[in-house]
C-alpha cells in the first residue's frame, strides 16, 4: 500500500504543481521555497544547534536559502559546476547553468556561505571533516549520486546525516545508489518522499 502511495504520489506531482503554478502563482512560489522533508528532519534532530553543512548540487539556490533560514548554519558549503550533463542517459541538462548568477548574487557574500564553483569530486578536499549534514541533489546518474556518497559519507560525524532529494521511481539510479551503500556498510537509510538520509553511527 504504502509503494502504491508513492507510485501515486510521484506520477501526480509535476502535475499537480504545474496546476497550483498555473491557478495561483504566488503559491506556487511559496511552496517552492518550503523546507525539503531532510531540512525538517535536520531541524528536529538538531534544533538550534550551529550547524555545518554540505549541499551538492545547488541550482538557482533555493534549498540553499530554505537551509539557512530553517537551520542554525555556521557554515554551508554550497557546491555546483554550473555545467551542463547527462542523466541516466536521456539528454543534456542546462536549465540550471542559469542559477549561477543567482547564487553569487545572493548567497555567496554572505558570512555564513562558502560556494565552490566545481564538481563535487574537486570540491572534496576544500571540505572540513566532522560535517553535521551532507545533501546530495546534484547529477542523479547513478555513478554519480554513488561517487557522492562515498566520497562525502567519510566527510560527516559520527551522528551526523547524509541525504538527498529525488528518491523516487523516475530517478533509479538515486534509488540503486542509496540502497546500494546502505546494505554494503550495513546501514538503515530512512525518508520522507521525495527525500532520503542515512545517520552516521
Amino acid at each position: 500500500m504504502l509503494r502504491l502511495r508513492r507510485f501515486v504520489a510521484e506520477k501526480t506531482w509535476r502535475f499537480r504543481m504545474e496546476l497550483i503554478r498555473l491557478l495561483s502563482p504566488s503559491v506556487y512560489k511559496r511552496l517552492e521555497g518550503l523546507p525539503r522533508p531532510m531540512i525538517h528532519y535536520l531541524r528536529r534532530r538538531f534544533g538550534g544547534k550551529p550547524l555545518v553543512g554540505v549541499e551538492i548540487g545547488v541550482g538557482y539556490g533555493r534549498n540553499a536559502k530554505s537551509i539557512l533560514k530553517t537551520l542554525n548554519m555556521k557554515m554551508l558549503y554550497l557546491i555546483d559546476p554550473y555545467i551542463p550533463y547527462i542523466v541516466d542517459g536521456k539528454g543534456v541538462v542546462t536549465r540550471w547553468i542559469k542559477g549561477l548568477e543567482v547564487v553569487r548574487k545572493e548567497l555567496e557574500p554572505l558570512p555564513n556561505v562558502t560556494f565552490i564553483h566545481a564538481t563535487s569530486e574537486e570540491a572534496v578536499d576544500y571540505i572540513p571533516n566532522q560535517l553535521d549534514f551532507v545533501y546530495i541533489d546534484g547529477n542523479h546518474s547513478y555513478e554519480y549520486v554513488k561517487k557522492d556518497i562515498e566520497l562525502y559519507y567519510p566527510k560527516v560525524k559520527s551522528g551526523g546525516v547524509i541525504g538527498g532529494h529525488d528518491f523516487r521511481f523516475k530517478f533509479k539510479g538515486v534509488i540503486k545508489a542509496v540502497v546500494e551503500f546502505s546494505q554494503k556498510n550495513n546501514l538503515e537509510f530512512d525518508g520522507k518522499y521525495p527525500d532520503w538520509w542515512i545517520i552516521k553511527p
